[in-house]
């Protein structure tokens, strides 16, 4: 599926469930979400993944999460979350030089679902699926090298990553400049909900997401090393599972109607 097409599928789906949903009298659940979760880059090509020995990490995610109630067990659930996807890996360069890196990217993601829910209250679950569009904001890495350390950097290199294709790199650094700010791929999971009152439950949801969109280039970061081009390979994407707890509170679409038709 090319990025086009995740992109018409998202738009069509979003369009489609908001209809249904308009024309009924349903629920919104809202709230606040986070959680962990677990992250690992896989290169596009064979030969890069061979020389980059890349491992999984950790990192978190918070943000607004709703579901919106369409017809019988279908709804519409729409996160828009901030997260940290990482990137580990180990690799000896053709120089023979042994070169650790360490990588923390920021993204706000923006996930429409259709989901389906099993079960009777209290307690009920659900499997969801559906695009997951991320903007990557930035981030930040360490890289450690023999070349660190004989420039008495013991803590190794540390940079921020600067998008900006018409400046140049500076010290403390990475120059992305063919880098893939959106990023679209799919993303499906299941999940638990519990109600606690008549209109709050706690939800508790299992992800898996696969980018589709590469991040860059395979020389899309330059990091500027005096004397040593040292070029971070972006042809890759991101697999991602994710933990995470919200908590929901329940409106009634009529409400927000009938408001909407007051202040007019």
């Amino acid at each position: 599926m090319k990025d086009k097409s995740v992109w018409r599928f998202s738009i069509v789906l979003i369009v489609l469930l908001s209809g249904t949903f308009s024309a009924s009298n349903a629920q919104i659940w809202v709230g606040p979400k986070g959680g962990f979760q677990g992250s690992q880059f896989f290169f596009a090509e064979q030969e890069d993944g061979d020389l980059y020995n890349e491992a999984p990490w950790l990192g978190w995610n918070a943000g607004w999460v709703s579901n919106f109630d369409v017809v019988d067990n279908w709804s519409l659930a729409i996160d828009i979350v901030y997260s940290e996807k990482s990137r580990r890996y180990t690799a000896v360069l053709p120089t023979d030089i042994i070169f650790f890196h360490r990588a923390t990217y920021s993204y706000l993601d923006v996930s429409p679902l259709l989901r389906y829910s099993i079960g009777n209250l209290p307690r009920h679950y659900y499997i969801n699926v559906g695009p997951v569009i991320g903007l990557w904001l930035g981030g930040r890495g360490r890289i450690d090298t023999e070349f660190t350390q004989e420039a008495g950097l013991d803590d190794g290199y540390r940079y921020t990553i600067v998008f900006n294709p018409d400046r140049q790199t500076i010290d403390r650094n990475m120059l992305v400049s063919d880098g893939n700010r959106v990023q679209v791929g799919i993303e499906a999971g299941v999940g638990a909900q519990f109600d606690v009152l008549y209109d709050k439950r706690i939800q508790v949801d299992l992800r898996y997401q696969m980018g589709h969109t590469y991040l860059g280039g395979q020389q899309g970061g330059n990091f500027g090393f005096a004397g040593l081009p040292f070029n971070e390979n972006f042809r890759g994407i991101h697999h991602v599972a994710q933990l995470s707890v919200a908590f929901l509170t329940a409106f009634e679409f009529k409400e927000f109607r009938d408001r909407s038709y007051l202040v007019k």
